[in-house]
């Protein structure tokens, strides 16, 4: 009954101490047996008395001092392995923010973890590195798919601004024709488009790459600013160098001359009305060509008035010469009648032919014969009326 006793009292005084590691540590030197000083040992839970507990047995209670020192190993490797599992989760969580994770650091935060204990990590630490390891992998899936997209992008970019930069030379270069010149720079223009409207959007966090991608999309958005004034210029050049062609028939026409001072004031409305290109060579070149179209409008014009004067000319000297033609019958006419000594009918076809002189201007030539047929017919008449008046004195 003593012993019985006692042992309620003990377990009494136990439980009482439980959650004093102290109190437990006082309870187990008083203890009256190994038992009972293993009971308090195993009920301690800090490192620091579980400490004091294997010095204090070290010299004595050798099945105490055993059971203190593994007590005390165990939670000092308990809480290095968590101090640890705690130290790879906060590496891992801060490689989530780094803008770029090293595959071998990834490697070896994986190994490092496989090493420790895992019946002395807690359920929720197991959880969050799992996680972490699912989330950058794949991120680092997502960053390497981004930068070899990007790659493919500046590829397709450069050489989109490569093939505008083509395209504008060909613009510049002289004699090009206008059609295909558009063309080229249509399709150039086209390719440059698609590859702005597949540009990279950035990602949360700035990359060095990202800098580079935005900086070649500028330069493709500033390059094709220029597009649609040389577009609109070059198809107008074409519109005017139709209208110069040899099959046109309004340009080659006689009366083409007002339409054609109508078109180059017109033209040189539309064309200074047009929008502005950044590109100084480019826009030299057109002006220049537009200039030459001016030049050989202004050409065409002149040649054009050059051959309607002499159309005129031509058509009045055929007139006039036909009019010589006509007037040196009438006086070959007039020239035998007086010969015949018809001196009427001589006299009808000299009024006839002084009338058609004086009205159209007959040559020089002809006046003077005309001259000498009015003598000739004077003095003809002149001796018929003196042979008149000697026969009349005979027949009296």
């Amino acid at each position: 009954m003593p012993d019985a006793a006692a042992g309620a009292a003990w377990e009494s005084r136990l439980q009482a101490a439980l959650g004093d590691d102290t109190a437990l540590l006082e309870l187990a030197i008083e203890a009256p047996s190994v038992d009972h000083k293993l009971s308090a040992v195993l009920a301690m839970a800090s490192e620091d008395v579980l400490r004091a507990a294997e010095r204090e047995f070290r010299k004595h209670d050798r099945r105490v001092h055993s059971v203190a020192k593994q007590r005390y190993e165990a939670l000092v490797k308990q809480r290095e392995t968590r101090a640890t599992a705690a130290e790879l989760i906060q590496a891992a969580a801060a490689l989530v923010e780094t803008t770029m994770i090293p595959a071998n650091r990834l490697v070896e935060l994986n190994q490092a973890w496989e090493l420790l204990d895992s019946t002395l990590i807690d359920h929720e630490e197991k959880i969050r590195f799992t996680e972490l390891q699912s989330g950058l992998a794949e991120l680092m899936r997502q960053r390497s798919e981004r930068k070899r997209a990007g790659s493919r992008w500046t590829a397709a970019a450069k050489q989109a601004l490569a093939d505008l930069d083509s395209a504008y030379t060909g613009v510049a270069t002289a004699g090009a024709d206008p059609l295909g010149a558009a063309a080229m720079l249509a399709q150039a223009s086209e390719k440059a488009r698609a590859a702005l409207a597949a540009l990279p959007a950035r990602s949360g966090s700035l990359k060095p790459e990202d800098g580079a991608i935005a900086a070649l999309g500028e330069a493709l958005q500033a390059a094709l600013r220029d597009s649609p004034p040389i577009e609109a210029r070059l198809v107008m050049l074409n519109e005017l160098h139709e209208f110069q062609s040899p099959q046109n028939a309004v340009f080659n026409s006689r009366n083409s001359g007002p339409a054609s001072s109508t078109l180059t004031k017109a033209a040189v409305g539309r064309w200074q009305g047009l929008p502005p290109i950044a590109g100084k060579r480019v826009e030299e070149a057109l002006n220049a060509r537009f200039e030459e179209w001016l030049h050989l409008q202004d050409e065409a014009r002149q040649k054009l008035q050059s051959e309607n004067r002499l159309r005129v000319s031509e058509k009045v000297q055929a007139a006039q010469h036909k009019r010589n033609q006509a007037l040196t019958e009438a006086a070959d006419t007039t020239e035998a009648a007086l010969a015949e000594g018809h001196l009427a009918e001589a006299g009808k076809h000299l009024t006839i032919l002084q009338n058609a002189a004086g009205e159209k201007g007959a040559s020089a030539a002809l006046q003077t014969r005309i001259g000498a047929l009015q003598a000739e017919f004077l003095r003809l008449k002149d001796w018929q009326h003196w042979g008149g008046g000697r026969v009349r004195d005979d027949l009296v």
